[in-house]
């Protein structure tokens, strides 16, 4: 953001950001576009302009929460009568957790002394480094850290996708990788969602040209069969629907990415579990959907005692939901505990704002490691790069010779736009 910046401020380029994340972007954009549904544009105006608009309400204000996520979350609400009614619980599901017994207490995950590398992996440090921890049953935990910290490897074997030793990751009490009952108790929810859905010949992508209510009719039955109360099922089924805001009429060819997310995350929270594990799930939603899955997660903790890893990047608006934070850096545990009690960094000049919000908690020990990075290697800042100067000084020169064009991947399909094995293929051409 910060090169977005100089560029359209050095060079005077143009630049058009779409997003649905609003962290640390206020002071960014000197224009706000809002585009409502059906494609009509509420307004285009300069932030000038809109000024009294991005306000935020003091209460707000004082929690660390943005501007611009504020102003945006109020435009979507107003466009969404019935949002407030989505997210309080149904008359179905207070009945069910008022007759339900009390959540069970103890601990629910247990990691220890887990070191880990991929099989063949060349690196000389381990993914995961002596990695110790537990969480208690109904825990609400925020995994949080760097790219490449290690954050989808650990979920991914708390999941049981990687087999490690006995005793090394202990999920209810069993072990994760070797016990197959686990498999109906644990939901692993990544970010791996694709408009592929199944391959057919060589690298051509299968668009998948079925409705969402046929994915949950059967997959609902499937449940009923396997013994869940088909009541549970089709309550859990209508109050996910409602949250968010899907249409069982969506044919997964024609929606958006976000409208196809959603439609994972119906499917893989539709089976009730005692863990979920959530692994960079909301890119693509929008701020009101991300919060009312975040209002479906909350009440799986407190009403079944469910608990919930949820990794993630995005910090709008999610300072109350976290009880727990556990933060890796390079593959260790930086801090596991309490997040009221998470060690919070005073203000400085690239986080002027010394509240408790997470955002800025968590970009402050961010900085931290880069800089500590960056000492270690006596690497300046802006090592290799030119300065404006230098850069504007090879534009004018006179160009170089051209390089031969590279021969396109042999195994390159035309058809294959989202993925799978031509990608390379398609960055070539």
């Amino acid at each position: 953001m910060a090169f977005l910046k100089e560029e359209s401020e050095s060079r005077g380029v143009a630049v058009v950001y779409c997003t649905h994340i609003f962290d640390g972007l206020d002071g960014w954009a000197t224009h706000v576009a809002h585009l409502a549904p059906g494609g009509r544009l509420q307004f285009c105006a300069a932030v000038t302009d809109i000024a009294a608009e991005l306000e935020p309400p003091p209460e707000l204000r004082a929690r660390g929460w943005g501007s611009l996520f504020c102003a945006v979350q109020k435009w979507l609400v107003e466009q969404q009568p019935d949002y407030a009614a989505r997210l309080a619980p149904s008359a179905a599901m207070t009945a069910a957790a008022a007759g339900a017994a009390a959540p069970p207490a103890g601990v629910c995950v247990e990691v220890k002394n887990l070191t880990w590398s991929y099989p063949g992996a060349r690196a000389t440090t381990p993914q995961l480094d002596d990695v110790s921890f537990d969480l208690p049953r109904g825990a609400r935990c925020l995994l949080v850290g760097a790219n490449g910290a290690g954050k989808s490897t650990l979920l991914k074997l708390i999941g049981g996708k990687h087999m490690v030793p006995r005793g090394a990751v202990t999920v209810l009490g069993r072990p994760a990788f070797h016990d197959l009952v686990l498999n109906t108790m644990v939901a692993l929810l990544s970010g791996d969602w694709t408009r592929t859905i199944a391959s057919v010949g060589n690298g051509v992508p299968y668009q998948a040209d079925f409705k969402i209510s046929e994915m949950c009719t059967r997959f609902v039955d499937a449940l009923v069969r396997d013994g869940l109360d088909r009541d549970l099922v089709e309550g859990r089924l209508a109050r996910l629907v409602a949250l968010l805001g899907l249409d069982l009429e969506w044919r997964l060819h024609k929606v958006s990415d976000g409208q196809r997310r959603r439609a994972q995350l119906l499917l893989k929270l539709l089976r009730p579990s005692d863990l979920l594990l959530l692994d960079e799930v909301t890119t693509d939603l929008d701020l009101t959907a991300r919060q009312a899955l975040l209002t479906f997660l909350k009440e799986e903790s407190t009403l079944r005692g469910v608990t919930v890893v949820y990794s993630t990047h995005i910090f709008d608006g999610l300072d109350d939901w976290p009880d727990t934070i556990l933060h890796l850096a390079h593959g260790k545990v930086r801090y596991a505990g309490a997040a009221a009690a998470a060690p919070r960094a005073a203000a400085t000049a690239e986080s002027p704002q010394a509240s408790g919000s997470l955002f800025h908690m968590v970009s402050a020990w961010l900085r931290e490691e880069r800089d500590a990075r960056r000492a270690a290697a006596a690497v300046p800042d802006v090592a290799g790069c030119p300065t404006t100067d230098e850069a504007f000084s090879a534009a004018a020169a006179p160009p170089a010779a051209p390089k031969p064009a590279a021969a396109p991947s042999s195994f390159g399909s035309k058809f294959d736009r989202f993925g799978g094995g031509s990608r390379q293929g398609m960055y070539a051409r």
